[in-house]
């Protein structure tokens, strides 16, 4: 069998990606009639601890991993195999044996080391591979786990932008695999590396961590940072009519996403040429026509596939979806979606959102006047309306005070990101004392839902407006007290924290 993965040759094999790990089609349910899961950290140039794990597998079983450069739907022995099996795709194959009592449906796990000890290559960032586990049951039966795509990264950084008085605001750069995590850069401080920033409006990594886009609200211009050289700076990626909020990379199109306009009343959402060597690389290539039109428009989200996304009108909480496929012969047209139910009567506006990773909902965060109670909207974009959340109600219930069961959603919510398996989400606000909470979800059950509010040590009141998670899913770094924080994903406890010199409010944090 082999045993190890063949990185460093195979940089011609490139193939997009947008998000680090993802889980795709579906297992095979063995004893008990669970389906094994397989699952992985970050695949960073340079983690020597990365592995495949699985686990809610046969108890005592053998099983075998494989890893293939393409993803494939072949029928074997009443499975389906997810990977492609042939020997010139086939990067690994790994029996297993799984711990657990034996014959014990779901109490088997396993952990393969695969090391990403290599030095980093960003012409590797962005290499796309496959995985699957099956599960030997005994008398020729097989359970399978779903399909996991997983990409090779630059190694992993925390971005943090912010707005505060002054031209130059503070920009920083933590490593977080340090122990505990430190400053990586510190842009616009005392002693830190140069750089051009003023009022930090979002942040998105693109070409698989090799570089960061920075929106602004002063200086008319997305920013470019290059996470490839040992000192980068700030320079102009796109010059803007305006202000440009919200930034969305599709590097399967190698597009640039922002909002932007002469003044608020004709924002439109731009397309910007991200193609690294194109003659065009930073203009324009085509824009929405009619959005600024509908009121005031700041926050924004682009699917993961890059083929869509979702616009928020402020005041009148209007969800409009923008075709942004570049195939599609309706590129750039909009339509409205429909209004976000608010069951809180104050004043209530929408805030963010963000996709699922099968693009089939969209989360949005709803705040209401004086920093009130908040409120979770979901909408189904196959069927196109709203979710209810208590059915015994008339009318549309969000999660939040009038859900079943009542969640405590953290008083203004202004963020709300969720995990690269669509699993959970995690929402912040910063109205009363702040908070900070996870929302369980079911890729397989679209209903499903289930609320649990974190307990934060630091108070993240006027602070939390902006959120991260990790690309391997298992943490969440936000802002409070004048630090950054990092929590557990699973248990809600906080794990570290760094004091951010020179700032009092985060816009934006993005993870690289």
């Amino acid at each position: 069998m082999k045993n190890r993965l063949l990185l460093p040759a195979l940089a011609a094999l490139l193939l997009p990606s947008v998000r680090a790990q993802v889980p795709y089609g579906a297992g095979t349910a063995g004893a008990g009639g669970i389906v094994p899961v397989l699952t992985c950290g970050q695949a960073w140039m340079g983690n020597a601890s990365f592995s495949l794990d699985v686990r809610d597998a046969l108890g005592g079983a053998i099983a075998i991993a494989g890893v293939s450069f393409a993803r494939a739907s072949t029928p074997w022995s009443g499975v389906e195999v997810l990977i492609d099996p042939s020997p010139a795709s086939m990067a690994l194959t790994q029996i297993l044996f799984l711990s657990g009592p034996a014959g014990v449906a779901g109490a088997g796990s396993a952990s393969l080391p695969l090391s990403m000890a290599i030095p980093v290559d960003p012409s590797l960032a962005g290499l796309e591979l496959f995985a699957q586990v099956g599960v030997d049951e005994g008398g020729g039966s097989w359970a399978t786990s779903r399909g996991l795509a997983f990409t090779v990264t630059m190694p992993p950084r925390i971005l943090v932008g912010t707005s505060v008085s002054g031209s130059a605001d503070p920009f920083y750069v933590v490593d977080p695999t340090t122990t505990p995590p430190g400053f990586a850069m510190r842009f616009n401080v005392a002693g830190g590396v140069p750089g051009t920033l003023n009022n930090c409006t979002e942040i998105a990594i693109g070409h698989h961590g090799r570089r960061a886009y920075v929106g602004q609200g002063i200086g008319n211009a997305v920013q470019e940072l290059d996470l490839e050289v040992a000192t980068p700076t700030f320079v102009p990626f796109y010059v803007a009519p305006g202000s440009t909020y919200g930034i969305g990379v599709d590097d399967h199109a190698d597009r640039v996403y922002t909002l932007t306009g002469a003044s608020s009343s004709n924002f439109e959402l731009v397309a910007i040429d991200g193609a690294f060597g194109s003659p065009t690389y930073g203009q324009a290539l085509a824009s929405t026509s009619g959005l600024g039109g509908l009121g005031l428009i700041e926050r924004w989200k682009l699917s993961p596939d890059g083929r869509r996304a979702a616009v928020l009108t402020v005041l009148s909480r209007r969800l409009l979806l923008v075709d942004t496929d570049v195939t599609s012969p309706n590129y750039m047209s909009w339509t409205l979606a429909g209004t976000a139910p608010a069951n809180q009567a104050v004043f209530p506006v929408t805030t963010r959102c963000d996709f699922t990773p099968d693009g089939r909902q969209i989360l949005v965060t709803i705040q209401t006047g004086g920093g009130g109670v908040g409120e979770i909207a979901r909408f189904d974009v196959a069927l196109g309306q709203w979710m209810d959340h208590n059915p015994s109600q008339i009318g549309i219930q969000n999660i939040g005070t009038q859900s079943a069961p009542p969640a405590q959603v953290p008083p203004a919510p202004a963020d709300v990101e969720i995990s690269s398996d669509g699993e959970f989400a995690i929402v912040v606000g910063w109205g009363g004392s702040g908070g900070i909470a996870r929302i369980d979800l079911d890729p397989a059950n679209p209903q499903a839902w289930a609320f649990t509010l974190f307990n934060s040590p630091v108070s993240l009141a006027n602070l939390a407006h902006s959120c991260a998670i990790s690309y391997d899913n298992r943490m969440v770094a936000t802002f409070g007290s004048g630090q950054l924080l990092l929590f557990d994903t699973a248990s809600g406890s906080l794990q570290h924290q760094l004091a951010l010199s020179g700032t009092a409010s985060v816009s934006s944090i993005a993870w690289q």
